[in-house]
């Protein structure tokens, strides 16, 4: 049986957007966070993320959970955030770690994006293994309670600001595509390593300095399901910032026209055969 070449047109564009578009996710309410305790005014303590007076002795495994809106869907899901395997000069016994909700990084002032800042004991190598695992949750706004449910989402997970040397690494097995933003200063520096010196992750590194809108200086890595796992590293203080909007709504998305007009010639492609069967 042969579609309609209206039908053929509406199932490719529903294909072409499932394939482009994930949840459109930003933290709505805090439930756990590693930061310290807001001090009163005159007190010389920063309040606002992505600043060394702000960080806290913390341990290894869940450093944060967040409620997270999907606009895509008018739905929420809860997050865990796991530190783990800290390697080279990065000790909890010994160093100090805040991962929180954006307030003030380096000005970028998006409550929707999760600020990570590493300050290591002292100035050698190390490197730390984050997790992002979503659950279902339980309760209305203001009062969620996330289960132990694992809740599957299509995820676009972008990493702002990647310079000074930084290096970060995204999982092959829970990212299944990862994308620079043209021109781009992030250098892909292989394809199947690892922090600690094993394998399975894709590499990415910038020098220079930066800022957090600078779209030469991220990455973005797409997945679909419950767990995702990325590696940070450094030989000093870093300071890494999440988004997990699609599209990006921090730094622009040139590389979305390529792919619509990537689609617009596939698409063009097919219509011609379609009309040449008809």
């Amino acid at each position: 049986m042969k579609l309609p070449l209206r039908s053929l047109v509406l199932v490719f564009s529903i294909a072409l957007a499932g394939a482009l578009h994930a949840s459109n996710l930003v933290i709505d309410e805090v439930i756990l966070q590693t930061i310290q305790t807001p001090q009163p005014p005159g007190t010389n303590i920063i309040t606002g993320s992505g600043s060394a007076e702000n960080t806290t002795t913390w341990a290894t495994g869940v450093v944060g959970q967040f409620i997270m809106y999907d606009s895509t869907t008018n739905s929420y899901v809860g997050m865990n955030v796991t530190a783990t395997s800290p390697t080279g000069s990065l000790s909890p016994s010994a160093d100090s770690l805040m991962v929180a909700r954006t307030v003030d990084s380096q000005g970028l002032t998006d409550p929707g994006t999760l600020s990570v800042y590493v300050r290591p004991s002292s100035s050698s190598v190390w490197s730390l293994t984050l997790g992002f695992d979503f659950y279902q949750v339980t309760g209305s706004p203001g009062s969620f309670t996330i289960t132990s449910t694992p809740q599957s989402v299509g995820l676009q997970l972008t990493s702002l600001d990647i310079d000074f040397n930084q290096r970060y690494f995204t999982s092959n097995s829970t990212f299944t595509s990862n994308f620079r933003y043209s021109p781009t200063n992030v250098t892909v520096v292989n394809t199947n390593t690892s922090a600690t010196g094993g394998t399975g992750f894709t590499e990415f590194s910038a020098g220079g300095d930066s800022t957090f809108n600078n779209p030469a200086h991220a990455v973005s890595s797409k997945g679909v399901g419950s767990s995702y796992t990325v590696q940070v590293a450094h030989n000093a203080v870093a300071l890494y910032m999440f988004e997990f909007r699609d599209p990006s709504s921090i730094v622009p998305e040139p590389s979305s026209v390529v792919l619509i007009g990537l689609g617009s010639v596939l698409f063009l492609g097919f219509v011609r055969r379609v009309r040449s069967a008809c």
